[in-house]
């Protein structure tokens, strides 16, 4: 096992991959709320990845049609099983 994996593991590693894009890239359960978010999704809700893990959409936007729209699609997702 290489220094660096010992030191940061696969998450770390996702992490870093995730960061490297310009994207915006998310990973929700299936309460629709975050797992993971690299930096461009952060810096869209003004707050940080760490801040982010465990909360909603809702937490960060108050459109409730626009909530309501996120949701239906992260639950639609799920259902299919397909990743996007």
């Amino acid at each position: 096992m290489s220094v660096w994996n010992q030191a940061h593991g696969i998450n770390g590693l996702l992490s870093a991959v995730m960061d490297a894009s310009p994207d915006l890239i998310l990973v929700k359960d299936a309460q629709c709320r975050f797992i993971m978010v690299n930096d461009a999704m952060a810096r869209l809700y003004q707050t940080t990845k760490e801040e982010m893990v465990g909360k909603t959409d809702a937490d960060y936007i108050s459109n409730k049609e626009q909530l309501e729209l996120f949701d239906r699609d992260v639950r639609s997702i799920i259902a299919s099983g397909k990743e996007v």
